[in-house]
């Protein structure tokens, strides 16, 4: 839902400009790494990119947690030293 709300911004940008304007996001998923994260109800998504291969980005968006909150966050757990950075 957000990724594709991020698109259609950049699209909607580039319309009222130039079609070959830089758009205003640079939209991607980024895991640990490249394997597929499994999300609740069966559904799996593929990163596009791994966050050690990333500069810095502007802007990091973080979904929400799991309802039940100590299994999220021992799941989640890997991730800190790398959003710290």
């Amino acid at each position: 839902g957000l990724m594709d709300a991020l698109h259609k911004t950049d699209r909607a940008w580039r319309m009222t400009r130039d079609p070959d304007a830089e758009g205003i996001f640079e939209a991607r998923l980024v895991g640990l790494d490249d394997r597929p994260i499994a999300c609740r109800d069966g559904v799996v998504m593929h990163p596009h990119v791994a966050a050690a291969q990333l500069d810095p980005p502007d802007l990091v968006v973080v979904p929400g947690l799991d309802d039940d909150l100590e299994p999220s966050f021992k799941r989640n757990r890997t991730w800190v030293s790398t959003l710290a950075r």
